[in-house]
């Protein structure tokens, strides 16, 4: 006996062909290859050429809705949504009408992180009129808005993302999310250890350390700052500023109630980097202290 098809299946690939043909007027429709948890990856062209804007889809269709339609949808899938690099819509195919809805779940982050600590096991997505998919049409409000949601989605992930074309760009005003901020300090100080290290292996040491005072300064909470900047120090003979700096990135170590607690087994406690500092330090200044 041949499978039956069930009618929502064929509804709702009917309405995915529909949003595709729509948004393939202005951009690239990528179907993943494999089921992960979105109907499309597109890119957006201006002119008829990529542009290097993406985003992806999540294609619904429904026979018809008032003001607002509404699904309750499981918070692994949203949790999926804002993990994403790129920024994920949600399109609306009303049959009724033969129109086109979408709503971004960038705009939604705020609203819907806050109900991960609650006890329901779905978060309530909405899509309403105020968005329009034009048939034969740029949709400039919509590409705009694809725009704006990347850099917030960068943002996010620690990514800055500068606005505008050609030789003079802008960065964006952005309030930040702690999440995000913590993002962007942690790639702000990979950063700064990516330009260190290569200064360093290059023997061009003074660069080293100035970029180790920055980081050093930029972000005091790593002892391992402290402790690349000591040992540029000592190859450079300045002795005093390699002794406090050792001493600053054992103190950091001191102060760390979490490292314990937080640390992989694999890893030595802070005890024991504690100890090895301290040696390091005293194999290479066995009787100086620093000069007041």
């Amino acid at each position: 006996m041949l499978p039956k098809i069930p009618k929502f299946k064929r509804t709702g690939k009917g309405g995915e062909h529909e949003i595709a043909s729509v948004l393939g007027d202005f951009a690239i429709i990528m179907p993943p290859e494999y089921d992960v948890g979105f109907d499309f990856f597109c890119e957006l062209l201006e002119n008829n050429q990529p542009t290097g804007n993406f985003f992806w889809v999540q294609a619904k269709t429904t026979q018809k809705f008032d003001e607002n339609w509404v699904q309750h949808v499981d918070k692994k899938t949203i949790a999926l949504w804002l993990t994403q690099l790129y920024p994920v819509f949600i399109f609306l195919y009303e049959k009724s009408s033969d129109m086109i809805y979408w709503a971004s779940v960038e705009e939604k982050r705020k609203e819907w992180k806050p109900k991960f600590g609650d006890t329901h096991k779905t978060i309530e997505v909405l899509v309403n009129r105020s968005h329009k998919l034009q048939k034969n049409d740029e949709n400039i409000e919509f590409k705009e808005i694809v725009k704006r949601d990347i850099v917030l989605a960068n943002a996010v992930h620690g990514i800055p993302h500068m606005i505008g074309e050609g030789y003079v760009r802008s960065i964006p005003v952005l309030s930040l999310s702690k999440v995000a901020r913590m993002n962007i300090r942690h790639r702000i100080r990979l950063g700064f250890n990516y330009l260190m290290t290569d200064s360093w292996i290059r023997g061009n040491l003074e660069e080293a350390y100035e970029l180790s005072k920055l980081l050093a300064s930029f972000d005091k909470h790593h002892y391992d700052h402290f402790l690349s900047l000591a040992r540029i120090c000592c190859q450079l003979g300045r002795d005093d500023e390699a002794i406090k700096n050792y001493d600053l990135a054992i103190e950091v170590c001191k102060r760390d109630k979490k490292w314990n607690r937080m640390k992989k087994p694999t890893d030595p406690l802070i005890e024991e980097i504690i100890e090895a500092l301290e040696k390091e330090k005293k194999q290479k200044f066995p009787e100086r202290k620093i000069k007041i």
